[in-house]
């Protein structure tokens, strides 16, 4: 068991899923640390259907364009995915267009 700043115990799972609930649930309105980052298992599974999104619908369209060095789609909120242009020093993103 863990536990953690605010007194609630948790196990310990091998669940990515269990762990950002449970997470998520501790940390419900209150920041850790006074920061701005808030973890809400609600986000998770709209992410996850963007980052699928992405992977099946552009991700390959972007890797195979004949200027791009490389491109992956990295663990972030907003789902986006990063790539890198021959001719260029910084990563370009792109985003799922607005439906």
């Amino acid at each position: 068991m863990i536990k953690c700043r605010y007194g609630k115990l948790f196990k310990l799972y091998s669940d990515k899923i269990k762990i950002l609930k449970a997470a998520a649930n501790a940390l419900k309105d209150n920041p850790f640390l006074d920061s701005q980052i808030f973890i809400s298992d609600d986000v998770s599974k709209s992410v996850w259907k963007d980052r699928a999104k992405l992977r099946k619908d552009y991700l390959t369209g972007i890797k195979k364009r004949g200027n791009v060095e490389f491109a992956f789609i990295p663990w972030s909120v907003p789902a986006q995915i990063l790539f890198k242009e021959t001719n260029c020093s910084i990563l370009k993103a792109f985003k799922l267009p607005d439906e």
